[in-house]
């Protein structure tokens, strides 16, 4: 009787592991501290004043203010990218990757496994830039969807250095 339940109890249990492991990937914590800036979506652009989709969230702060992983994942790419500037992407698993961009200082390696919340970059001015801030990309089986989507409302948010999380 017992033995043709336990099949069953397994399959559940790998099933929620599964699950435990998507919602790690998910990108749910808000990668600095500043304001949001700029939205997902269609946009005048703020260099050439045309119309563009803008592919991610802006959040403004200071040079050097901190950048945190919004999920625990694998660093893919740490470096130099184009119009982005100093940029960090992680792979998170499931299709989901995240980018920060415009980094005045990268704290990460490609290949590093990085935590949610952990210190990953300082905020910069650099590549395409209108002044220091963060540009937050999320990409879902390489589609940018909104990272407001993802990421918990503001209010009541708490900064890594009180929860304890992070470095």
């Amino acid at each position: 009787m017992f033995a043709s339940v336990e099949p069953d109890l397994t399959v559940l249990v790998e099933e929620m592991e599964s699950l435990d492991a998507l919602d790690r990937a998910l990108p749910s914590f808000w990668p600095a501290a500043g304001f949001m800036t700029s939205s997902f979506g269609w946009r005048r652009n703020p260099m050439g004043y045309q119309w563009r989709h803008h592919s991610g969230v802006d959040v403004g702060g200071q040079i050097g203010d901190p950048v945190w992983a919004a999920a625990a994942g694998t660093v893919v790419y740490a470096g130099w990218n184009g119009s982005y500037g100093k940029a960090v992407k992680i792979d998170h698993g499931f299709g989901v990757v995240t980018l920060y961009a415009h980094c005045s200082q990268l704290l990460v390696e490609e290949g590093q496994r990085v935590r949610r919340g952990q210190r990953i970059a300082l905020i910069g001015d650099t590549g395409r830039s209108t002044g220091p801030h963060l540009h937050f990309e999320v990409r879902l089986d390489n589609n940018a969807v909104d990272p407001l989507d993802y990421l918990p409302r503001r209010r009541g948010w708490v900064p890594p250095w009180r929860s304890g999380a992070g470095d």
